[in-house]
């Protein structure tokens, strides 16, 4: 920790606290993902953890936080990230009100394009949250995840448009032999033809 300032925490969870930084010989801020060894899962192993990270250093996408380094101390990882300053897209929506079909088909396909790069390297990302993702649509999602249909109420979905919804059918399907794949997703018309 010598070369790094630890500034705010950004996010808290089970594992660790994520920390704005800054790299003092640059000034570079940076984010560090603080993970405390006593709090991994028993199945993350020295070796797993390590293969994790060399996994994530070869991840590049202009969608990912990048790890730029990490090290080790004797009771935590330390994982420093490219800093991702600004608003997420949930809370871009909650200040408009809404977004408009075409912006977020757009946003959706830089989300799947992300996943698909993931899904490549074998990652499965297990922490994406449809609240921050899709428009005004929590109590459909809801629903689906329970029932698998999901119910279209017109005084939400009167103006998205058809292929919209077959996309969110297709990506909630119950049944993962029937759901798109990250690829699949990226083929369908609502993604590829904005």
């Amino acid at each position: 920790m010598e070369f790094y300032q630890l500034g705010d925490i950004q996010t808290k969870s089970v594992s660790g606290n994520v920390h704005e930084a800054v790299f003092t010989p640059t000034g570079q801020q940076v984010a560090i993902k603080v993970l405390s060894k006593s709090t991994l899962d028993a199945a993350d192993t020295e070796e797993v953890v390590l293969s994790k990270i060399d996994t994530m250093l070869k991840l590049d996408h202009p969608h990912f936080a990048k790890l730029l380094d990490w090290f080790e101390a004797n009771d935590k990882y330390y994982l420093v990230f490219q800093l991702c300053a600004g608003k997420t897209l949930f809370d871009k929506i909650c200040d408009h009100g809404r977004l408009a079909e075409v912006d977020a088909s757009k946003y959706m396909q830089g989300i799947f394009q992300a996943v698909a790069q993931l899904h490549q390297h074998g990652i499965m990302h297990h922490k994406l949250n449809p609240r921050k993702l899709v428009l005004e649509t929590q109590k459909a999602i809801l629903k689906a995840m329970q029932d698998t249909e999901v119910d279209f109420d017109d005084r939400y979905w009167k103006n998205v448009s058809d292929q919209a919804k077959d996309f969110i059918r297709s990506c909630m399907c119950g049944d993962p032999e029937k759901r798109l794949t990250a690829e699949q997703a990226l083929e369908h018309p609502w993604l590829s033809s904005k």
